[in-house]
């Protein structure tokens, strides 16, 4: 029974982590109903950027926690610099003739940004040298790494804080007002296009959340890391209903624990199948998701 909650904590972990990854999908959706495919490359930049600071700071000597708080600020700052670059060079255009042509160009995109990566950094995965402090604590009668405890809290608190910045702020209220009637709010005066900024700098922060997260669990980085989670978030948020920020977080915690658990109980070949399928057994039982209504497309 232990290792049953082992592997349970594991998939929790995991779903997580693409929980961040699929706010940035929800976000960018219910506003400009554009599946932003290369956010996954945003989350990539965010964890070479914190491997990079890392390892600067590391052979600097300098303390744990300035190395931890250090590395999450810097790959938050460039995957939002990268997602704004993005937004105004390859979408601002693009989006204004149809979603089709942008969801062609997000594509288009994300092919770039991989090959950028891999002349910059080589197809060798980069290593993350080791800087959380190992150790397990017992729940349940279970060892948590101490890790897995840090990711499972910052996640959930991030996501909390999101929420209530969403609901409870002016800024987050007439970012709803965009996803909702985009016509009607540039009526009361809420500039839409800075809504569509603020919708991809929050996202890509997120993502950069994720890549920090991700390089420090798993202690390394390669190009084409974030065209397998990208994936797996954006099915998540289908599984959930786009356009729901607690839909993308229970989507992604139903790819986790799917993928971790049949990895573990039937084969590590078949665990993406079997996260797959589940989308498939949505979208034929609750074709809006499972947090999904008419209107899901306009929600957040």
């Amino acid at each position: 029974m232990n290792v049953f909650f082992t592997q349970v904590i594991n998939g929790l972990t995991l779903g997580t982590a693409y929980g961040l990854i699929a706010v940035g999908y929800t976000l960018v959706y219910s506003i400009l109903r554009l599946v932003n495919f290369a956010h996954g490359e945003i989350y990539m930049a965010g964890c070479y950027a914190a491997l990079f600071t890392v390892n600067a700071l590391l052979a600097a000597h300098s303390p744990t926690a300035l190395i931890l708080i250090a590395s999450l600020l810097v790959s938050m700052a460039v995957s939002v610099v990268l997602g704004l670059m993005i937004e105004r060079l390859a979408y601002r255009r693009v989006r204004r003739v149809s979603i089709p042509a942008t969801m062609i160009t997000s594509l288009g995109m994300s092919i770039v940004l991989q090959n950028v990566a891999f002349i910059a950094f080589g197809a060798s995965p980069t290593s993350f040298k080791n800087t959380f402090p190992r150790g397990s604590v017992m729940v349940l009668g279970t060892p948590v790494l101490y890790i897995q405890l840090f990711l499972i809290s910052v996640t959930v608190a991030s996501l909390v804080a999101l929420m209530l910045w969403i609901n409870r702020t002016r800024t987050g209220i007439a970012m709803r007002c965009v996803a909702q009637d985009p016509l009607a709010a540039g009526l009361v005066g809420i500039d839409s296009n800075r809504m569509v900024i603020l919708a991809f700098a929050v996202g890509s922060a997120m993502a950069g959340m994720a890549g920090w997260l991700f390089g420090m669990y798993y202690g390394r980085a390669v190009f084409y890391m974030g065209l397998i989670p990208g994936l797996k978030a954006f099915t998540a948020c289908v599984i959930g209903g786009m356009g729901s920020i607690p839909g993308a977080m229970v989507g992604s915690i139903i790819m986790g624990e799917l993928e971790v658990l049949s990895g573990a109980y039937v084969s590590l070949d078949y665990k993406d199948a079997f996260s797959l399928g589940a989308l498939f057994i949505i979208l034929i039982l609750r074709p809006n998701g499972l947090f999904g209504g008419r209107d899901v497309a306009r929600r957040v």
